[in-house]
């Protein structure tokens, strides 16, 4: 099952992305010996369902899964406590959005990144996972959509909205190309919707139908130290629109897949168009689903998808 879309003229340098009767195999090796001993006191419990409530299985708890909701002031995002990065990252954007609500007043980014103290401690990525790794951390929000104001700025620099991501030639480079095209798109559309997360998925499935997903964790300084997945890759799903939401005049809908290493600034964005049902498969989740894709316009036949290095 090939990720990337026919519209598509080249494959991704990484190779094919394909998820056909893929059989994941080890992700990752992780020592759960007695001296990573970690105090769950401050681990909240999962609200259980009604229908569930009563049987005697959960008599002592509920293990989950919680996911972690963080309504900022820019976004909306789902922490996943599994790989200590954003299932999903959630934005509107528009042209007004985009600037200081206060021009007198702008605020300045002082990139100091910070622990989400809203996220247990047993599954809360650290700072220390990230020193001396070699990846960035990659906000999955970007502070440039989220100039307004400083609260709303600075609500993008918590770790629970990064995840790893490589430095050059990708997180300050090509991705970073492709987040001011995103916020580009706000002067052609009246509405913006991003959704932005990392995906684990194999580069290729062999003729037996079993493949293998690998990938880096990284591991901070001190016990109890959460230890944090690297994704392979990266989604950024976008829904532009014209005119009133209530009665839009025009909308159009489009997927981009990136791998997570360096790619040439003069590779064409439109190479890494996917579709999005085969991507809601790996993600496991569901992008704008009150949209009719049968009738809406492809993003990438409504504007250029061309980055404004290239």
């Amino acid at each position: 099952m090939n990720f990337i879309n026919p519209y598509s003229k080249q494959r991704l340098a990484r190779g094919a992305i394909f998820v056909c009767r893929v059989l994941l195999g080890s992700l990752a090796v992780i020592s759960f010996s007695s001296s990573s001993h970690i105090d769950r006191r401050d681990t909240p419990t999962a609200p259980i369902p009604a229908n569930i409530a009563t049987r005697e299985e959960f008599r002592y708890g509920y293990p989950g899964p919680v996911v972690d909701i963080n309504a900022a002031e820019a976004y909306v995002s789902a922490y996943d406590r599994r790989t200590r990065n954003p299932h999903w990252s959630a934005e509107y954007l528009t042209k007004t959005n985009l600037l200081p609500n206060d021009p007198q007043t702008p605020p300045s980014p002082e990139n100091n990144f910070s622990e989400d103290p809203t996220i247990p401690a047993q599954f809360r990525a650290g700072l220390s996972s990230y020193t001396g790794s070699g990846y960035d951390r990659g906000q999955q929000t970007p502070a440039g959509d989220a100039k307004r104001s400083q609260s709303a700025l600075d609500e993008t620099f918590v770790l629970s909205n990064s995840a790893p991501q490589v430095g050059k030639g990708f997180s300050r480079d090509y991705w970073a190309s492709f987040e001011n095209f995103v916020r580009d798109l706000t002067k052609e559309f009246d509405h913006v919707y991003v959704i932005t997360g990392p995906l684990y998925i194999p580069t290729d499935a062999p003729p037996s139908g079993k493949a293998t997903v690998t990938y880096q964790v990284l591991y901070g300084a001190g016990l109890g130290i959460a230890p944090i997945s690297v994704p392979t890759h990266f989604h950024k799903t976008i829904l532009v629109v014209k005119g009133d939401t209530t009665s839009p005049t025009s909308s159009a809908l489009g997927l981009f897949i990136m791998p997570n290493a360096a790619i040439d600034i003069n590779t064409p964005l439109i190479n890494f168009i996917a579709d999005i049902g085969k991507v809601e498969v790996s993600a496991g989740v569901v992008f704008f689903d009150k949209v009719d894709r049968a009738s809406v316009q492809r993003l990438c036949d409504a504007t250029t998808c061309k980055l404004n290095r290239q």
